[in-house]
């Protein structure tokens, strides 16, 4: 008689499979890092912004230097009724009033900022007894202070550190006598000027440096100049 050996597998063994799990899921390696390259854009950008925000409204450091060239003509060297007086301050023009009569300062739009602007213009404005009429601007810097040489004002870049010379008109206005005084003066220390800077126009206050320019009356006017 044949004996028939039979060997159970023990229960270890025939549960082994289930002990081994298998994951499926598999992990695109690209995600971590497409994930992490977009936070660093998103801050790049964010930062950005701030700068781009902050360059943009901060002051342009625009100012007319070059010091008190003022003239009762516009080709420069009529000083009739003008006086300069200096202080610790700089100098203040001091012009007699004329009703009606033309006035110009030869300046140097000088770019004292981090950036580089594009001047717009400079737009007309009244200071009651005196008015702001407009700009030319010099086509040669060696003759610009002297008033010779100027033409149409036309829109122009200013680098940092930039100079580009202008002429600025001014009228005075035409009051009755009557209404004025003469025992003090109506003074401007500074202009507006329209710029564009970084895709942005925006309107500054540029002062005359170390410069003020008075008209040797006060009192009220009755067709002053706004």
């Amino acid at each position: 008689m044949e004996i028939e050996s039979v060997v159970d597998d023990p229960p270890w063994f025939e549960d082994a499979a289930d002990d081994i799990a298998v994951d499926h899921h598999h992990r695109r390696p690209g995600r971590r890092a497409t994930s992490i390259l977009g936070l660093i854009v998103a801050v790049a950008l964010a930062g950005g912004g701030v700068w781009w925000h902050q360059a943009v409204t901060a002051d342009p450091g625009l100012s007319f230097d070059g010091g008190p060239n003022v003239f009762r003509n516009a080709d420069g060297g009529d000083i009739t009724g003008i006086t300069r007086v200096e202080n610790s301050l700089g100098t203040d023009v001091n012009v007699a009033y004329e009703p009606g009569a033309p006035l110009h300062g030869f300046f140097g739009l000088y770019n004292h900022g981090r950036h580089t602007v594009t001047i717009q213009g400079l737009r007309p404005r009244g200071f009651y007894f005196l008015a702001f009429d407009g700009a030319a601007l010099s086509k040669d810097w060696r003759t610009a202070l002297a008033g010779r040489d100027y033409g149409r004002f036309r829109p122009f870049r200013l680098r940092p550190g930039e100079t580009r010379y202008v002429r600025l008109d001014f009228h005075t206005a035409r009051c009755d006598p009557a209404g004025l005084q003469k025992n003090g003066s109506s003074r401007i220390v500074a202009l507006p000027v329209r710029y564009r800077t970084l895709g942005v126009s925006r309107t500054a206050t540029a002062p005359f440096d170390r410069v003020s320019i008075g008209i040797e009356t006060t009192g009220i006017c009755d067709h002053p100049l706004r």
